[in-house]
């Protein structure tokens, strides 16, 4: 009997490594492409092609497809070929319709819903990174400038295959969408054939399998599939998945693949660290699998080296990790807000009071987020602070918050638990509670961000660095920005040391700070340059404080300064070397993503935009290039 078990065992072990789902069976042939030029594979990786052009071929253009080839193009995906439409259309008189204003009004009410973007083929969250192309104010213009011409529905590994190969043969700009969270653009861009893996959201359990290092429980998951489609699957298999706190992000896209904080990554590390395997199809449209053993050089830069950089994963064979009970506290205070608020110097105290804990907080693996706001004037202010704990029941956490919540007493904040005092048996009863509370969908704006990750010597308390970086967060408020901050502390530790493409400042970091401001779509192009440049001069006060640390490439500025030591540390000439390899031709461009220096955006209005041709950097006069 032993022996038949770990013979099944064995199988099932051996079975992992050459599994697909149904939908990557489905792959493109030598015969499918042999009489269609712009549909065949490319050369093999490190080889570049030499190009006349020093820009993506652009709508306008002699050389871009027309409405035949397109519409052959279709007809190869399978009718999987969407023009774009701009999803507020219904707000505008144009060549997309005519203005309804029923439409229009569901239109503005839905908009800052994420769950409204994550489902439109194009739409994306950050609606500032195409330019404001097509907001949802009638007096506003509306063009698809800054979107992608046409996306392809993806369903099969074939279609992107296809996709990849159609946009490389004609050298159009290609970009890849999951759901639309990336702040900064990089799922969009105009003159764009963008793949759209929204969909690919299947799933297996796998009870035991052996991939490198690894021995244990695993999940085969689709690259579709979000946060909040996780916790019944979490549930069901009696598992743990590391995935986002935002539930309408995608799990396995650009948040695995940029890093990935987690709530519960003090205790199991980032995103970047549960692949195992990876399926990938290539720039030149082969579809492969990355490993510890194949194509490791490619495994190991999808593992922290940036989405829409390397290649279009399809799926990934990921740690399943073991469920844990969790405790959770809310707090919230304020000063100026209303006739019960305490003073500003004790609210600012209270602020001070919660840093100093936060290397005590750590040590038990704790996840703080905490959002710091001044809602009206500058002597107005307010904290939220919610922390989980893994391992802990309710009163033991009580009992270890006891020091922290005793001086805020001192202070004469009343922070009171009990109503927000919570036990999760797992972190999927966790996430459910947070889809109880809030429902699915994550509210959204027009913002831009930059951002740090401290170190743990920055908040060694009462020291003169501490004290100097409390005071430059502080700053940052008074000036009107909002701080969101996430207390983790994903070491190598944690992580169980993989070798991966991580920036080194994650394993080091106790808090990653972001300086966040939303304005309206109707904001000029002068008014945000403004505020960006308002704020990155207080910013540069954070970086100053931490020498050599860096910033979540995920969550940071489009601008930050020296981004390939700041967002990528030391393992940046490896990636470039593996980008070189891969992608020669630069197929898979990404603003700020390894290589992109190689090219630039020549986006109108003096912003950071994708509302502008893609071409070779150096080689125009681009109002902006990145």
């Amino acid at each position: 009997m032993r022996f038949l078990t770990a013979l099944l065992l064995l199988l099932q072990i051996l079975r992992v490594g050459g599994k697909y789902f149904p939908y990557e069976r489905v792959q493109l042939s030598e015969s499918d492409v042999v009489a269609r030029a712009n549909l065949k594979f490319g050369k093999t990786s490190g080889q570049a092609t030499n190009s006349s052009s020093n820009c993506k071929t652009y709508p306008g253009d002699t050389d871009w497809p027309s409405l035949t080839d397109w519409g052959n193009f279709n007809d190869t995906l399978g009718g999987a070929l969407i023009k774009t439409v701009p999803p507020a259309w219904p707000c505008h008189n144009g060549p997309f319709g005519t203005y309804d204003a029923g439409k229009c009004s569901s239109v503005k009410s839905m908009f800052s819903n994420s769950s409204f973007h994550m489902n439109d083929p194009a739409s994306i969250m950050s609606s500032w990174a195409s330019g404001s192309a097509c907001p949802p104010e009638p007096s506003a213009p509306c063009t698809i400038d800054g979107y992608p011409v046409y996306v392809v529905n993806a369903t099969t590994v074939k279609q992107i295959q296809l996709a990849v190969n159609f946009a490389r043969n004609n050298n159009i700009r290609f970009v890849i969408k999951n759901t639309g969270h990336e702040f900064n653009g990089k799922s969009t861009g105009a003159g764009s054939l963008s793949v759209w893996v929204h969909h690919l959201k299947s799933f297996e359990y796998i009870p035991a399998v052996t991939i490198g290092n690894y021995s244990g429980k695993a999940a085969r998951v689709g690259t579709g599939l979000q946060a909040f489609d996780l916790y019944p699957l979490m549930n069901a298999s009696n598992i743990t998945l590391l995935s986002p706190g935002g539930d309408t992000v995608g799990a396995y896209g650009g948040y695995m693949q940029g890093g990935g904080h987690s709530v519960i990554s003090p205790l199991f590390g980032l995103g970047a660290d549960q692949p195992l395997s990876m399926q990938v199809v290539t720039a030149d449209g082969r579809f492969v699998t990355a490993d510890p053993q194949t194509n490791s050089d490619l495994f190991w830069a999808m593992r922290g080296g940036g989405g829409s950089t390397f290649g279009v994963m399809t799926s990934a064979v990921v740690k399943a990790l073991p469920v844990t009970s969790f405790a959770s506290l809310s707090i919230a205070f304020n000063a100026g807000l209303d006739t019960s608020a305490i003073s500003v110097e004790a609210f600012w105290e209270g602020v001070r009071a919660y840093f100093k804990d936060i290397l005590r907080q750590a040590e038990v693996n704790t996840y703080g987020l905490f959002v710091i706001n001044t809602p009206t004037t500058s002597q107005s202010f307010s904290m939220s602070l919610k922390m989980i704990v893994p391992r802990m029941t309710v009163s033991e956490l009580t009992q270890f918050m006891s020091p922290f919540l005793s001086e805020l007493k001192a202070l004469g904040i009343n922070a009171s638990l009990a109503n927000s005092l919570q036990h999760h048996n797992s972190f999927a009863d966790y996430g459910f509670h947070q889809l109880t509370t809030s429902g699915i969908g994550d509210r959204i704006g027009n913002t831009r961000y930059s951002s740090r990750l401290f170190p743990k010597e920055n908040f060694e308390p009462d020291t003169l660095v501490f004290n100097q970086t409390f005071d430059a967060i502080k700053a940052v408020v008074q000036a009107g920005y909002q701080i969101i901050g996430d207390a983790v502390a994903p070491t190598l530790q944690s992580a169980g040391y993989p070798d991966n493409a991580v920036n080194p400042a994650w394993r080091k970091a106790v808090l990653h700070a972001t300086a966040i401001y939303a304005f309206p779509t109707n904001y000029t192009a002068a008014m945000i340059k403004e505020q960006h440049d308002r704020l990155d001069s207080l910013v540069r006060t954070w970086r100053e404080l931490s020498p050599g640390a860096g910033s979540y490439l995920n969550e940071a500025d489009i601008q930050e300064p020296d981004w390939q030591s700041s967002f990528y540390g030391s393992n940046y000439p490896r990636l470039l070397k593996v980008k070189e390899k891969w992608d020669p031709n630069g197929v898979f461009y990404a603003t700020t993503g390894v290589g992109s220096e190689a090219w630039e955006v020549r986006a109108s209005g003096g912003l950071p935009t994708q509302n502008g041709r893609l071409c070779r950097a150096n080689t125009g006069n681009g109002t902006y290039g990145v």
